[in-house]
C-alpha cells in the first residue's frame, strides 16, 4: 500500500505534538527521577515574581496550653493576651496543591501596580511609616527599599494587586487562606518557627525601614520560603479573625464567614473581636512568641496607624 505525501505529514505533526505535549507535561510536573522541579516564576515585563510549590497534606493548626488547668486558667482569665486566640489545636487538610511567593511583595512590584492600576490610592496609605511615596503623580519606593517589603497595604489594596497580577499572567492569583500560611510556615513537624525548633539570631531586622525581602536566607521554610516572620511587616491571609477557630472547619479551611462574625470564646461571650477584621499573621515582636502560629486581626482600610501590613501570594494549581 503507498502512503501519500499528506498521509505522512499529518503522522509526523500528529508525532511531533503527541511529544511536545509529553515534555510540556514532564516540565511542568517533575524532573525525570519523578521528584517534583521548581516551579517557573511568574516573569512580567516590569518584575518577577519567584514561587515555591507546596504539595497537599495534613498538619496540626494551632496550640493549647501545656496542661488542663493552665487551658481553663486561660480560657477564664487570660483572653485578651497576645497567644489566647490560637484555640483549639486541630488536625487540618489542605486537599490541592498551590504555588507561594518566595518571598513577600516588595516596594518595587507594588509600586508597578499602582501606577499601572486606576484608582491606585485606596490600595495604600502613605503615612509616616510607609516606605512608598508620591512623586509627580507615580508611586515610588523611598530611597534604597526598593527590594523591600511593602508595608501600608489594606487588605482591599492586597487582594487588588492579586487580581491584577491575575488579569496579566493568565493565571488564578490571590492571597493565602490563613491554613495555608501555616502550613506552609509550620509543616506536618509542627515547627516553632519557619526554619525549624531552635532559635536563631538571625531571622529580621527590627531597624524602622526592615531589611531587603531576601536579607535574611536562614529565616526560611525546609522548601525555601523565606521571611514568614518578621518584626515589623505582617502577612495577610483571606479570612476573616475570629478570637478562636472554628473547631469543625478542618477541610481546606476557609476561616469564618462574614455572617458568623463575631466568633466568640469557647466559654461564652468572654471575648470577641468587636468589628470586622481579616487575619495577619508572621509579625511578631520577639521570639518568645508562638511564632508560626501566632495570629493578629489587621485593620480595615486605610487609617493612619496603618504600618505593618504587607503580603505574599498564592497561585493555585491547575
Amino acid at each position: 500500500m503507498r502512503v501519500t505525501q499528506s498521509a505522512w505529514e499529518r503522522v509526523f505533526l500528529g508525532l511531533l505534538l503527541f511529544t511536545l505535549a509529553a515534555g510540556r507535561c514532564r516540565t511542568v510536573d517533575a524532573s525525570p527521577s519523578g521528584e517534583p522541579i521548581a516551579p517557573a516564576p511568574l516573569v512580567l515585563d516590569d518584575f518577577t515574581v519567584d514561587l515555591v510549590r507546596v504539595e497537599p497534606g495534613q498538619f496540626r493548626m494551632g496550640r493549647r496550653p501545656p496542661n488542663k488547668l493552665m487551658r481553663r486558667l486561660a480560657e477564664v482569665f487570660w483572653e485578651a493576651t497576645e497567644t489566647m486566640d490560637e484555640f483549639p489545636l486541630r488536625t487540618v487538610q489542605i486537599s490541592k496543591g498551590f504555588f507561594i511567593g518566595r518571598y513577600k511583595v516588595s516596594c518595587q512590584q507594588f509600586c508597578v501596580f499602582l501606577n499601572t492600576a486606576p484608582h491606585g490610592g485606596p490600595f495604600v496609605s502613605l503615612g509616616e511609616f510607609s516606605r512608598l511615596r508620591l512623586n509627580d503623580g507615580k508611586y515610588e519606593p523611598e530611597d534604597n527599599l526598593a527590594d523591600h517589603a511593602v508595608n501600608c497595604v489594606p487588605w482591599e489594596g492586597a487582594v487588588a494587586f492579586c487580581r491584577w497580577l491575575g488579569e496579566r499572567v493568565r493565571r488564578e492569583v490571590r492571597l493565602p487562606t490563613e491554613a495555608e500560611w501555616e502550613f506552609v510556615a509550620r509543616g506536618p513537624e509542627m515547627r516553632r518557627f519557619p526554619w525549624g525548633h531552635d532559635s536563631t539570631r538571625e531571622w529580621t531586622s527590627a531597624a524602622p525601614d526592615g531589611a531587603p525581602v531576601h536579607a535574611y536566607p536562614g529565616n526560611s521554610t525546609p522548601t525555601g520560603v523565606i521571611g514568614m516572620i518578621d518584626a515589623i511587616v505582617g502577612e495577610w491571609c483571606s479570612d476573616f479573625y475570629g478570637v478562636r477557630y472554628l473547631p469543625d472547619d478542618t477541610h481546606d479551611p476557609q476561616g469564618p464567614r462574614e455572617e458568623q462574625l463575631p466568633v466568640v470564646s469557647s466559654v461564652g461571650s468572654l471575648q470577641s473581636f468587636p468589628g470586622k477584621a481579616h487575619v495577619l499573621r508572621g509579625r511578631v515582636p520577639n521570639l518568645l512568641v508562638y511564632t508560626t502560629t501566632y495570629r493578629e486581626p489587621g485593620q480595615i482600610g486605610l487609617t493612619p496607624s496603618l504600618a505593618n501590613t504587607g503580603f505574599r501570594i498564592v497561585v493555585p494549581l491547575d
